[in-house]
């Protein structure tokens, strides 16, 4: 039989390096690291951040019974801390106000398209829908040897995990480098797990299917100082998740759903952004301005100005 310690050492594994549904740490993407303004067309810049992962989530409730046949229900909290955490983005501009993003995370590759609403110098506000998908494998087993040396492979075991998202972010940026995201992402996962037990005379093959829909609200605030072509950007992120359902199988039997888990996630950590120079969008609003301050000052020299009659009487 399969010792009990090989099998925890093996989750613990798992919830570290995959991505994973109800009753486990969920990896999450939190992180914004840019600005609500547009790149400009055929401009682009790249940022990573690092930071602290903390979380905690509990699982859908389950059903158990005690060993005289009393209900029982049971709920899995777990937490997490993961350090560094990495996330990064690449942003490339098609034009004033459109910019393709690539968000890449733990979770997985979330392209979307940043909608910068308004052109202005001052403040700028986004929209930026994002689609993610991430996958992770995991497999093991042992090899057991006799006196001749001949090895045997016993206990194989895999684990497969994907994570599908979908959502939308609004963000908000200042001249003064501050700026804001809230969002709101729909969270598939799916994990399969395939293991043995007995002894190879009485191999028995097993598969457990969890999946679970988590809907997740995150918000993020931080501050751009840019220092030469760098710009540095300390933020801080938190999500809550008011609900998580779930559905298990195993080897094919009736399923069990179950609704009612919660999540939170918090994520401090600093960014570095490489920019591109000042592009045409950023130029035509300054010329807008610029073209509203001389017309500013050509109505006020115009109302010192007597008009030519005035001038006439008093010569």
């Amino acid at each position: 039989m399969r010792p009990r310690g090989g099998w925890l050492m093996r989750m613990a594994v798992l919830v570290i390096g995959v991505a994973i549904g109800a009753g486990c740490i969920t990896q999450r993407s939190l992180g914004v690291g840019q600005m609500a303004s547009a790149v400009g067309k055929g401009a682009a810049d790249i940022n990573v951040f690092t930071g602290v992962m903390y979380q905690q989530q509990t699982a859908p409730p389950t059903p158990s019974a005690t060993v005289g046949g009393e209900p029982l229900s049971n709920q899995l909290n777990s937490k997490g801390l993961s350090l560094p955490w990495f996330e990064a983005n690449a942003n490339y501009g098609f034009g004033d106000h459109l910019t393709l993003n690539l968000h890449m995370s733990p979770a997985g590759l979330q392209p979307g398209l940043k909608i910068t609403l308004n052109k202005s110098r001052i403040a700028h506000i986004a929209l930026l829908p994002q689609f993610g998908i991430g996958y992770a494998s995991y497999g093991e087993s042992t090899t057991s040897a006799d006196s001749t040396g001949r090895g045997t492979e016993v206990s194989p075991s895999s684990k497969t995990s994907l994570i599908l998202m979908g959502g939308l972010k609004l963000l908000i940026s200042h001249r003064s480098g501050f700026y804001f995201g809230l969002g709101y992402d729909l969270m598939f996962t799916r994990n399969a797990e395939y293991f043995t037990t007995g002894t190879p005379q009485t191999l028995v093959y097993h598969q457990t299917v969890l999946t679970s829909l988590q809907h997740q609200l995150a918000a993020a605030v931080g501050m751009s100082v840019k220092i030469g072509f760098i710009s540095i950007r300390p933020e801080i992120a938190f999500a809550i998740v008011p609900s998580i359902s779930g559905t298990q199988v195993t080897d094919n039997a009736n399923p069990y759903s179950a609704s009612g888990g919660f999540a939170w996630a918090i994520l401090p950590g600093f960014g570095f952004a490489l920019t591109s120079p000042p592009n045409h969008a950023d130029k035509g609003a300054e010329e807008d301005d610029k073209n509203v301050g001389e017309s500013e000052e050509r109505q006020e020299e115009k109302a010192e100005d007597p008009p030519p009659r005035e001038r006439e009487d008093e010569n």
